[in-house]
């Protein structure tokens, strides 16, 4: 009997194709941070982010350390932002230093620790808001407001050994287009940016346009949008603007 083989092709055409369109939607006012976590979703995060890298994008998304070690291994030497939750341990902040990875900050006990951790060493950061995903970041929702929140941002970027340059939010249901609920998420960005402002506390990069966003809500589209399914030809919903992406995919027989 003849083995049957099954196997998956990735086009890397298809994902070159895709940043293209995503930037034509950008129209040069907002950069693109590509997601390239949970292996590039399953496409294969070295070689798919060297081809991303090639067409001009300076910023990658991973979900982990081991993630972005990784991209660096791999020859990948631009900016990388760990968007998920690290262990704040010696051997973790260690490769924080070593490999020029920057971390989400979620509160201010994580960030005191990797700043002691890392001691004389610097670590570049983005401080997560939660406006409402409730997953993972520094509360300010609809329902609370904690009026800590700014004095905890405060704390963090007066830490001399924390670079905190970014600042971004995450929206729950972007990919759904009649939804008012990434509206209201963004608006509450807006404004926890404006009260910081107001007390001096500025940030250099702003995000928050993940995948859905990115083709749904261009008002939301601030120093850099977070495309991940997009990339590579996918949709995260079905109620979504058709952006004319190519699926970068295919399953062989």
């Amino acid at each position: 009997m003849t083995e049957k083989r099954t196997w998956v092709e990735i086009d890397l055409d298809a994902v070159e194709k895709n940043v293209q369109i995503i930037n034509n939607m950008l129209g040069g006012r907002s950069k693109l941070m590509a997601v390239v976590k949970a292996d590039a979703y399953g496409h294969g995060a070295a070689f798919t982010a060297r081809a991303i890298a090639e067409c001009g994008v300076g910023f990658f998304g991973v979900s982990s350390v081991d993630e972005a070690v990784q991209l660096r291994e791999s020859d990948i030497n631009q900016e990388i932002l760990i968007l998920g939750y690290t262990d704040p341990s010696e051997e973790n902040v260690r490769k924080l230093i070593k490999y020029n990875i920057t971390q989400t900050i979620y509160n201010l006990e994580q960030t005191q620790i990797l700043s002691r951790i890392a001691g004389s060493h610097k670590i570049k950061a983005h401080v997560i808001i939660d406006t409402g995903m409730n997953r993972l970041g520094i509360k300010w929702t609809g329902e609370n407001k904690d009026c800590e929140t700014v004095d905890i941002i405060k704390k963090i970027k007066s830490l001399n050994n924390i670079n905190c340059e970014g600042i971004f939010t995450h929206f729950a249901n972007s990919e759904d287009l009649e939804s008012s609920f990434t509206n209201e998420q963004f608006n509450l960005f807006q404004e926890i940016l404006e009260i910081l402002e107001r007390r001096n506390i500025y940030f250099k990069i702003k995000h928050a346009a993940n995948s859905g966003a990115t083709i749904n809500f261009k008002d939301t589209h601030l120093d850099y949008v977070r495309p991940g399914l997009i990339l590579y030809g996918l949709y995260p919903g079905q109620n979504m603007r058709d952006a004319g992406l190519l699926p970068a995919m295919q399953l062989k027989i």
